[in-house]
């Protein structure tokens, strides 16, 4: 390929848009389910804690198995539509047909119950790997520029948000209203994830409409086998974004699954209260999200990713200290203050991912975005799904019962200490590695040039990026 300037490599505002309106698809079903996944399968469903968190467990890591499949698959493709945007049209139906299942309770035995609700996971987080893979990887073939892959990631991060405001605030709320109106909660559940079923799968549609012809730097789609997932595994700048994205995704995982528990019992708030402090945490964090491309351009993405977590762990720690049951004002103004870190780990994780992509294409000639995506996937939903599993012997440990109305003291103080020391825990986890992370905005601008140099078929300058590429 030939030198490309910054100015070539800019995208236009309507074609960002439409690559980061499919995020709002993808995290509709992710958001909805890691937000009321465990409360449907518990509360609505009728199944214990511990069962709901071990089928959620399995399935998400059955599929993890999936990642590197569709990864390979979408390299390798050679369809004349380009290499990802086949996989996302195909995921559309499925997609909004899954979402709707998975929440429908057709009232089976036990047993069968269980088998169904845990095939519905694995088909949820089946669906969402084929659609999140190589829409991911797509990003990394519309651009280049290490500034216009924040500012793309700016607006998958935009849609996400809304998508989380709602999915992931209003389900409550709206299949309460339609279990009343339908005098049976199961149906409830069932018809408003239908209608966010079709939602999703409409909104995908749109995007991959949106961009058509866009993809840029897809010339290297050869062959690949599943046996380079380990070639990735030595590319090391990519085992520190493994690291600091599986603590990020189980801040996130962790928090998001026990907020509703949380509030509910111990906080005390009602299902619109509970709908309330979820959309202020939703709308804040897009209120916040500007300034993280902002602060990544001015300093850093490590920079970014240590001031909007810590700014979200110091609302977590304050929650602790001065929240008491009924408190509604506090923890909608602790809850606004904490949305600022909420989406870190999707907006500066995944900004930096393409950075370590490059890495591996200066060692290997190869542009192989869609392995890298699906291995950080399997992370994604690994982290998750240990979360989750965790999470779900935490509540049988606080002793949760899901046929009682209101429970015990030592059950809520149970609640409240998963929430808090459960999302700090991953969150200083993440400093850690987030700091030790070793691309830079030099680094990549001197990376880049290494590769056009080897391209040219001169001898490469590695001087300075010797860490990254040996």
């Amino acid at each position: 390929m030939s030198n490309t300037n910054s100015m070539t490599e800019k995208l236009p505002l309507r074609v960002k848009i439409a690559y980061g309106s499919i995020e709002f698809s993808n995290s509709l079903g992710l958001v909805l389910f890691t937000s009321f996944g465990m409360y449907f399968l518990t509360d609505i469903a009728g199944l214990s804690p511990g069962i709901a968190g071990t089928i959620t467990a399995l399935g998400t890591l059955i599929n993890a198995l999936t990642g590197p499949l569709f990864g390979v698959a979408s390299d390798s493709c050679t369809s004349k539509y380009g290499r990802r945007r086949p996989f996302i049209v195909a995921a559309a139906v499925p997609f909004g047909l899954c979402i709707w299942l998975l929440f429908s309770d057709f009232g089976l035995g036990p047993t069968a119950k269980t088998v169904y609700f845990a095939i519905m996971v694995i088909l949820l987080y089946a669906i969402i790997c084929w659609l999140d893979v190589p829409y991911t990887s797509l990003g990394a073939e519309l651009t280049k520029d290490y500034d216009e892959r924040s500012t793309l990631n700016f607006w998958r991060s935009f849609f996400c948000q809304v998508s989380s405001i709602i999915s992931g605030a209003l389900p409550i709320s709206i299949a309460a209203y339609l279990g009343t109106m339908f005098n049976d909660a199961a149906k409830g559940w069932s018809v408003m994830a239908l209608i966010f079923g079709i939602i999703s799968t409409i909104v995908i549609l749109i995007g991959w409409r949106g961009t058509r012809g866009q993809e840029r730097h897809k010339e290297d789609n050869e062959k690949l086998k599943l046996k380079d997932t380990f070639q990735a595994l030595k590319n090391r700048s990519f085992l520190y974004i493994i690291a600091l994205y599986s603590a990020g995704v189980g801040a996130y995982s962790i928090g998001l699954m026990v907020n509703i528990y949380f509030l509910s019992d111990y906080v005390a708030l009602s299902e619109g209260q509970v709908s309330i402090t979820l959309i202020i945490f939703n709308v804040s964090a897009i209120a916040w999200l500007p300034l993280i491309p902002w602060v990544s351009h001015k300093f850093s993405k490590r920079a970014a990713w240590i001031v909007f977590m810590g700014i979200w762990m110091l609302s977590i720690i304050a929650i602790y200290l001065f929240v008491k049951p009924g408190d509604t004002v506090l923890i909608y103004l602790l809850t606004a203050i904490g949305g600022a870190g909420s989406m870190v780990a999707y907006t500066v994780g995944w900004a930096m991912l393409p950075d370590c992509v490059e890495v591996d294409e200066f060692k290997t000639g190869k542009r192989r975005e869609g392995l890298y995506y699906g291995i950080l996937t399997i992370v994604q939903k690994g982290s998750s799904a240990l979360v989750i599993f965790i999470g779900g012997l935490l509540l049988e440990l606080v002793k949760y019962d899901e046929t009682l109305a209101v429970q015990s003291q030592a059950t809520c103080t149970g609640l409240k200490n998963i929430y808090t020391f459960g999302t700090c825990f991953f969150i200083l986890l993440s400093f850690l590695f987030v700091v030790l992370y070793p691309i830079t905005r030099e680094k990549h601008a001197k990376l880049l040039q290494a590769i056009e140099q080897k391209r040219a078929g001169e001898e490469p300058d590695i001087t300075g990026i010797e860490n990254l590429v040996k």
